[in-house]
């Protein structure tokens, strides 16, 4: 797709959608990974519809909303929006270190450092392994705060 090339990207596409069926993948699931595919393909608009059908399959889905609010947050679609869905992530699955990361890069990418922090601390101490992503999000954060208040 990135390179131009549609027909093969289709092919492979759609040989996506045929093994994850082989391995019982729900439709939801393979959704959510052909939007994965088009994002990684710069490809924003097909991926946006991709992961709000997914989300409009399964609405009441923590990993469905902050599968969306990630996209729209890392991909600076709609900040504001991906911010509301993590804290509808949040209320579904309190404490999930992947949904504050997501309320975290949301509010860093606002500009409001200390809610940044406050959850990407929170998500760094819930990880269940090392994350690089959220240790970078997280220095960045740091820094961003110490140097406001100098």
């Amino acid at each position: 797709m990135a390179e131009g090339r549609i027909k093969d990207a289709n092919d492979y596409i759609e040989k996506f959608k045929s093994v994850s069926l082989e391995n019982s993948a729900s439709e939801t699931d393979i959704m959510t990974g052909i939007a994965g595919i088009y994002s990684e393909a710069s490809l924003p608009d097909k991926a946006e519809e991709y992961y709000r059908k997914a989300l409009s399959m399964e609405p009441e889905n923590p990993e469905r909303v902050n599968s969306l609010a990630w996209f729209l947050i890392d991909k600076d679609r709609n900040i504001r929006e991906g911010i509301l869905l993590a804290d509808k992530a949040l209320k579904m699955n309190p404490g999930d270190y992947s949904y504050l990361h997501t309320k975290g890069w949301g509010e860093y990418k606002l500009g409001n450092y200390e809610a940044a922090l406050e959850s990407l601390e929170k998500s760094w101490e819930n990880k269940p392994a090392y994350d690089h992503e959220i240790y970078l999000h997280l220095t960045e954060a740091q820094k961003a705060v110490t140097t406001r208040t100098r």
